[in-house]
């Protein structure tokens, strides 16, 4: 279906833009974009959207559509009509489940094949749906984004309703990142704790992405190489550059970024982990270096007169909290995908669990119950995580206010995931435990109320 939209605008070096719309239910129009890159005489169809007869002539006399992207899940709607009628090459990630169509023709990966030249893709982990971004290296750099990174220059494409909704529910005029919680922040902060996530992204993406098999140390050495040069204003490309321009702005300390090399270091070669000690200095690593990275950009509540130690403390056990929820969520996948097992071997022993219980999945594939064995196991390893979210929330009100609400959304939303994980049963092997958005939604005004007594000691 053809829905109003604009003319084929140029944004320069061969990158062009259509702003169009569709309708999500039967009261609501709302706006979206498509990106077109062409490299000489083929086109490459960011998000499509289906043209009028007549600018979808002009399209023709820009090139030959070779290549249809779908960076978000969300966003498929007119792709197969530009497959079927341009016989095109579809690329996206695999597991989408709001559009199954077309078959995808080549998977997106990090660090893997692209459909122009000088470009690179970015995956965005533990979403619902599939999400990534593309990056064009050309002139200073253009980033093709969907729905983690949005702009909003006008609603001309939205209907009144949308119009009179949207700027209620976050959705302004201007450049919004990240999730629904990050969108609450100054933009000044939300564009330094995105180039401090992309970069954490990236770091992960060596040791989990396409081409982990690939990483050796001296891999990791290099990397570090280029961190160290990020932090002396020489960046590779226009993503360290965003980094740079946070270190320029904000008092960041180079030893939680190193840190969290050690920890990649540690993937390479240590699969297991014996103790919850050894467990908890691998989180640290991994994921506390985070909280310690992002305090910075936080900052303290002005009127904060105590030790900023129990600050720091609080967002270190934040990331830790995170980090223990993720392995807890992701015990099926990493077991039989990786061969990785994270949670403590001991605690394993404790509840009569072996390994290779582990590695095979402690449940019925006829009834999906898994053995009381590992459920007696599990809650003993989610009340332990709900400790450490419980020692996070220590320091939230110590942020500075702008700070306080995005954090506390944080926190809950993805202490949530534990209640989804004993929703599931305690079912980890097959079944991952998310959260909804309409809940996310939902404990905004909870998380709201908490942020608002700060904590002067």
């Amino acid at each position: 279906m053809i829905y109003p939209h604009g003319d084929i605008e140029s944004l320069g070096a061969d990158i062009f833009a259509v702003r169009g719309s569709i309708r999500i239910n039967l009261l609501m129009r709302i706006s979206r974009n498509k990106g077109i890159v062409r490299d000489g005489s083929e086109l490459t169809l960011v998000n499509p959207i289906q043209l009028r007869p007549e600018t979808e002539r002009k399209l023709a006399e820009l090139g030959e559509v070779k290549n249809i992207v779908r960076l978000g899940a969300f966003h498929g709607v007119d792709d197969p009509y530009y497959v079927k009628k341009f016989a095109a090459q579809f690329w996206s990630q695999p597991n989408g489940k709001t559009y199954t169509e077309p078959l995808i023709d080549i998977e997106i990966g990090m660090g893997g094949l692209t459909p122009t030249s000088d470009s690179e893709f970015f995956e965005f982990r533990g979403t619902k749906e599939p999400e990534c971004a593309l990056l064009l290296k050309r002139g200073k750099g253009v980033l093709l984004t969907c729905d983690a990174i949005q702009n909003y220059g006008d609603y001309s494409f939205n209907n009144w309703l949308a119009k009179l909704v949207m700027p209620r529910m976050g959705f302004r005029k201007t450049t919004i990142v990240g999730p629904i919680w990050l969108k609450l922040m100054t933009p000044e902060k939300q564009r330094a704790i995105w180039a401090i996530y992309v970069w954490c992204r990236r770091t992960d993406e060596l040791v989990d992405g396409p081409n982990a098999s690939h990483i050796t140390p001296e891999a990791l050495d290099r990397w570090e190489e280029r961190l160290e040069g990020i932090f002396d204003g020489k960046p590779v490309d226009v993503i360290d550059a965003t980094l740079c321009d946070t270190l320029s702005r904000f008092p960041v300390d180079i030893q939680p970024f190193r840190d969290m090399i050690d920890g990649m270091r540690m993937d390479l070669v240590k699969p297991r982990y014996e103790t919850f000690d050894e467990l908890y200095e691998y989180c640290y690593r991994v994921a506390g270096t985070v909280g310690l990275m992002s305090m910075p950009i936080m900052g303290c509540d002005e009127n904060f007169n105590g030790d900023v130690k129990k600050v720091y403390k609080a967002a270190l056990a934040l990331g830790l909290a995170n980090q223990l929820t993720n392995i807890l969520r992701d015990v099926g996948e990493d077991a039989q995908t990786r061969n990785r097992i994270y949670v403590p071997l001991e605690d394993l022993r404790r509840f009569g669990i072996t390994e290779q219980e582990v590695l095979r999945g402690m449940f019925s594939p006829s009834t999906g119950k898994v053995d009381d064995r590992w459920v007696a196991f599990m809650k003993f390893q989610i009340e332990r995580a709900r400790q450490v979210f419980k020692d996070a929330e220590e320091g939230v009100n110590c942020l500075h206010k702008d700070a306080r609400w995005p954090v506390w959304s944080a926190l809950d939303v993805y202490r949530s995931i534990l209640d989804a994980i004993e929703a599931n049963g305690y079912n980890n092997f097959n079944q991952r435990a998310y959260v909804p958005k309409v809940e996310k939604f939902m404990m905004l005004p909870q998380s709201y109320l908490k942020a608002q007594q700060a904590q002067t000691k």
